[in-house]
C-alpha cells in the first residue's frame, strides 16, 4: 500500500464522521490527529497487526486524544496519558535496544544509565518479570522465541506510537519549552528507572557505579513526579532537585529519537 494511501486511510479510521464538527470545532484535535496518522506511517505496524486490530487502535486514540483535547485543563489530561503511556513504553525500549556494536536507533544507548545489556537476555527477563510475561502473552500463546519476539516488537510499536502521538497534542497545546524541551529527558529518566528495575530481577550489577548508583536511580524515578506536578518546566525542577540532593545531574539534551 503507497504511504499516501496508507496515511489516508488512518486519517479516516482516526477520525469517524460522527466527529466531524468536533474536529472542525477543535483545530488542536484535527492537528493531533494528523500528526497521529504520520507517525503510524512511520512505524512497522502495518506488518505487525490485522486490519481489525488496526481499527480498534485507531478508534481508541481517537478517543484518548478527543478526551485529552476536550478536557477542562486539556494539558494536565495531556500529561496524565503522556505518563501513563511513557511507564507503559519504557520496559519495551529498554529490551529493544540492542548491544553494542550493533547501532541503537533510539539513541538512548549513548545516555547514563542505558546499557542495551538486556536484549540479550529477554528470555531471562520474560521469565523473571511477571508484568512483561503477562503483557506478552496477551499477545501470543506460543511460548518459542520467535512468538516472544514477535509480541515485544508488536507491544514496543504500539506503545510507540500512542506515545509519540500524545507528545504531538502536548506540542499542539504548546506544553513545551523553547530553547530545549522536557520529552526526551523524560524518556531517558522512565528508561533508566525500568532498566534498573530489570537489571535487579536479573542479578545484574548497576548501570552506575556501585557508590552512586542509588541516589542517582532514585532521582531519575523523581522526574515522573515532576511532570506529574504540572511543573511548568520539569527538566528544570528536576536539575534543581538533583543540586540541592547532591546527585550528578546527567541530562539526555540532544538525544536522538526513535528506534
Amino acid at each position: 500500500m503507497a504511504r499516501t494511501t496508507l496515511l489516508d486511510k488512518l486519517r479516516r479510521m482516526l477520525t469517524p464522521r460522527t466527529a466531524a464538527r468536533e474536529m472542525r470545532d477543535n483545530p488542536v484535535l484535527k492537528a493531533s490527529v494528523s500528526c497521529a496518522a504520520e507517525i503510524y506511517g512511520q512505524t512497522p505496524l502495518a506488518e505487525l497487526i490485522d486490519e481489525q486490530t488496526q481499527s480498534a487502535l485507531s478508534r481508541r486514540l481517537y478517543l484518548d486524544l478527543s478526551e485529552i483535547c476536550n478536557a477542562r485543563e486539556p494539558r494536565t489530561r495531556c500529561r496524565d496519558k503522556l505518563v501513563e503511556t511513557m511507564l507503559r513504553f519504557a520496559p519495551f525500549q529498554v529490551v529493544m535496544i540492542p548491544p553494542p556494536p550493533t547501532t541503537d536507533d533510539s539513541g538512548l544507548r549513548e545516555l547514563p544509565g542505558i546499557t542495551g545489556e538486556l536484549q540479550p537476555r529477554i528470555e531471562d527477563l520474560i521469565e523473571a518479570d511477571t508484568d512483561l510475561r503477562t503483557e506478552l502473552e496477551a499477545y501470543t500463546e506460543d511460548q518459542d522465541t520467535d512468538a516472544t519476539r514477535h509480541a515485544l516488537r508488536r507491544s514496543y510499536w504500539e506503545s510507540y506510537w500512542f506515545l509519540e502521538s500524545f507528545n504531538a497534542a502536548r506540542i499542539q497545546l504548546g506544553d513545551t519549552l523553547d530553547p530545549g524541551d522536557w520529552y526526551r529527558p523524560f524518556m531517558h529518566a522512565a528508561c533508566v528507572t525500568q532498566e534498573d528495575l530489570f537489571r535487579r530481577e536479573l542479578d545484574l550489577p548497576p548501570a552506575f557505579e556501585a557508590d552512586i548508583a542509588q541516589v542517582v536511580v532514585t532521582a531519575f524515578s523523581i522526574y515522573t513526579d515532576v511532570v506529574v506536578s504540572g511543573a511548568d518546566d520539569p527538566e528544570r525542577e528536576w536539575h534543581q532537585y538533583c543540586e540541592t540532593a547532591g546527585v550528578p545531574v546527567m541530562s539526555a539534551d540532544g538525544a536522538g529519537s526513535g528506534t
